[in-house]
């Protein structure tokens, strides 16, 4: 995960998050289990379905999809984290790259003010 942090006026902050290949398959393989765990498909316990039955009953397009909600909220609270960030709110998420190797999205912030002393 690669993080640049841009300082902005009026206390904003914008991050912008990189996570390569090898991350993005760790987050579909964790919701793919998430899913299967609550899915019930003919032939099969209850969340006991293998992978391509998964697959076939929700689709390519929503594991996809829930992988890259998972994978934008995880590691943004990481990089949160590891920029020491004081987040008053937030002020926009936008996606600038999705795709099978790489996903980029940029948040921008409201931070706390630094306060300086006369």
């Amino acid at each position: 995960m690669e993080t640049i942090l841009k300082t902005l006026p009026d206390s904003q902050v914008e991050l912008t998050v990189t996570l390569e290949k090898n991350e993005l398959v760790s987050f579909v393989e964790q919701t793919e289990r998430e899913l299967a765990a609550n899915l019930r498909v003919d032939g099969f316990r209850h969340g006991k379905a293998p992978k391509k039955f998964v697959r076939k009953e929700l689709g390519e397009s929503t594991i996809r999809q829930e992988a890259m909600e998972t994978a934008i909220r995880v590691s943004l609270a990481k990089a949160i984290r590891e920029k020491k960030l004081e987040v008053i709110d937030q002020l926009g998420l936008k996606v600038k790259e999705n795709t099978l190797d790489k996903l980029v999205f940029e948040a921008k912030f409201l931070v706390m003010p630094e306060i300086k002393l006369g």
